[in-house]
């Protein structure tokens, strides 16, 4: 793994681990393992992610943010 993916993926779960329910943090660091080939750590955060940005959407009566956050986790669940 380069330096650069190591990094991002600390900042990734550091960021998870003070803001547990932040989708975004869940996105891309799925995002990353996906690029990584970690398809079954990329699956676990991208199905975190989805159960999040439904709960969210469900609350906020503007959910633009949250849809598009659901739209690349159907996108990176395709590509598992």
């Amino acid at each position: 793994m380069s330096s650069l993916r190591a990094e991002r993926l600390i900042g990734l779960t550091r960021a998870i681990e003070e803001h547990p329910n932040e989708v975004v943090n869940y996105v891309v660091r799925g995002e990353l393992y996906l690029d990584m080939g970690e398809r079954e750590r990329a699956a676990e955060d991208f199905q975190r992610a989805l159960l999040l940005a439904d709960a969210q959407f469900e609350k906020q009566r503007w959910g633009f943010v949250t849809q598009t956050l659901r739209d690349r986790v159907q996108a990176g669940l395709w590509k598992i």
